[in-house]
């Protein structure tokens, strides 16, 4: 969940900079490809590693003596 929360952060912050960097209000086709990709599916994937990592950490199976 730590590492999809740094993407989500990067990903924002080159939305924000790459129509800066070329001077334009309009972002380009990739910017707002990534963009649209990382929104879409990468929160499903954080929320379900996130609980996947919870659960097995509570498994009494990885205690050991």
């Amino acid at each position: 969940m730590v590492g999809l929360g740094t993407i989500f952060i990067a990903v924002m912050a080159l939305g924000r900079a790459e129509p800066l960097a070329r001077a334009r209000s309009n972002r380009s086709r990739p910017v707002l490809w990534l963009i649209n990709a990382d929104v879409a599916r990468s929160p499903y994937i954080a929320n379900t590693a996130g609980g996947s990592t919870a659960e097995v950490g509570r498994q009494p199976w990885l205690v050991t003596e």
